[in-house]
């Protein structure tokens, strides 16, 4: 087990509480620092290589967004992580962000806001734009001077990256752009006072580029699409090139996201509040009241597939809803501390069963998330307990559960290629305002990632612990 805690600028002094999280992998056309045209390493075109690293993005109550680098998922077992930008998805300060979902081959950012809109941003264009504006590139001084071992070009910076961190001094924000690995490998050269060397350092003295006074990355946002209340999900669906948000107003719409009108193509009264959303090509589900789950085939999308009702009898907004790996089926919770397994083929209605989760004796806790490894088929769940678990649903048991934490867990979320899990740890409102709080001197919020050993979320294949 590998525990990493991520950290956040000492600018953000009153982090506010995480509504979403979602891991990212990008090709390294959408997170280079440089342009693309004509850039060849070893004869490979740059940007088709994958990159290396995870990026955790993190949605906000206040209607921030929050991105970090995070590296040694896959080589040896140290994580690391560096704080990459933050930015405010609208220009209004009463405006919170409840959900947002990212495509991954543009890093277009779509959010949906508690004013009813739903926007989209690019946030790793500005990142982009903002380095190439603001930095004198310095890698012709040092591959012209080249004299040592260490052998400094476009691949090894990109590779290593150059980490952006906001830091606060004198109420001035900068950006720092930062690169430990590649200086502690300079120093392990046989020339220890090589050019390379004496050529970094000043490049890394060279990039602090002053901002603005405040912690936040300014990145454009358009509107595309209206709602009549808070919109509380939205998925980007690749597959048919559009967006769906659904509302506490009740609606699911379908948006161009290239239409400024804010027209929706397709809009249905699914007459009840929306509680959950899931997506999973070419299937979509939701549950609104009065206990309702709702089925949708995305190749059809204005005509339900399938209506019917929650075997939970718990009618509250606190659904957590999410599709099985494979999508043959979904689970869903409520906060009376149970989770139902439904598999959508009437031939296995027998393999449906309700388990107990987040509860102990005597106290019942809100379940806060559910998500699959898409790796193993195995789910997590979070909640007020102040835990997270693992679960194997064919097998029907418990097989991970994490040591308690500060405060509540919240948002829990699996990498794409399954080898991490990060949850939030901070307080979850299920007792009331944040006076209430009884670990009030605990951290308000920290993001944690778990690196997990096979035993901790491969499906064991007999019956050990029952649900």
């Amino acid at each position: 087990m590998v525990e990493h805690t991520l950290q956040f600028p000492q600018s953000i002094q009153d982090l506010v509480e995480v509504s979403h999280l979602q891991f990212v992998n990008f090709d390294r056309r959408v997170v280079s620092t440089r342009s693309m045209d004509a850039v060849v390493i070893n004869d490979d075109h740059f940007g088709d290589e994958p990159d290396d690293y995870h990026y955790l993005l993190s949605s906000h109550y206040d209607g921030t967004i929050c991105c970090f680098k995070i590296g040694g998922a896959t080589k040896g077992t140290k994580l690391h992580s560096s704080f990459l930008f933050q930015f405010k998805t609208s220009e209004e300060e009463d405006v919170g962000v409840l959900y947002f979902d990212v495509d991954r081959s543009s890093g277009a950012v779509y959010s949906a806001n508690t004013d009813g809109t739903v926007r989209v941003h690019y946030p790793f264009k500005s990142v982009q734009q903002l380095i190439k504006s603001n930095i004198v590139d310095c890698s012709d001084d040092i591959a012209s001077n080249s004299g040592s071992n260490f052998l400094y070009d476009l691949k090894s910076r990109e590779e290593r990256a150059v980490y952006m961190d906001f830091l606060g001094s004198d109420q001035a924000e900068y950006w720092k752009l930062c690169d430990s690995n590649s200086l502690q490998q300079m120093d392990e050269t046989d020339d220890s006072e090589s050019v390379e060397k004496t050529s970094f350092k000043k490049f890394l003295a060279s990039k602090k580029v002053l901002v603005d006074k405040s912690n936040l990355m300014h990145v454009n946002n358009r509107i595309i699409g209206r709602h009549n209340d808070a919109v509380n999900h939205v998925f980007y669906i690749e597959e048919i090139g559009c967006v769906a948000s659904a509302s506490w107003d009740g609606f699911l719409k379908y948006w161009d996201i290239n239409d400024d009108s804010c027209q929706p193509l397709l809009q249905l009264d699914l007459k009840g509040t929306v509680h959950a959303m899931d997506v999973h090509f070419p299937l979509l589900i939701i549950t609104t009241a009065p206990r309702n789950i709702i089925l949708f085939d995305l190749t059809m999308p204005h005509i339900p597939v399938k209506i019917w009702k929650s075997n939970l009898k718990c009618e509250t907004q606190k659904h957590c809803l999410k599709f099985f790996s494979d999508r043959f089926g979904f689970i869903i919770s409520t906060i009376e501390g149970r989770a139902a397994i439904h598999h959508m083929d009437s031939k296995n209605v027998s393999s449906n069963f309700i388990f107990k989760c987040h509860r102990t004796a005597n106290d019942v806790f809100a379940p806060n998330s559910i998500d699959f490894n898409p790796l193993h088929g195995t789910f997590s769940t979070t909640g007020a307990d102040k835990k997270a678990y693992f679960w194997d649903k064919d097998s029907k048991q418990k097989i991970y559960t994490t040591p308690n934490t500060a405060r509540e867990v919240g948002v829990g979320k699996f990498s794409q290629d399954g080898s991490l899990f990060a949850y939030v740890v901070q307080y979850d409102y299920s007792k009331g305002k944040y006076g209430l709080d009884s670990t009030s001197t605990a951290e308000k919020v920290a993001i944690h990632l778990h690196k997990m050993l096979p035993a901790e979320i491969e499906n064991r294949g007999k019956f050990l612990t029952s649900f």
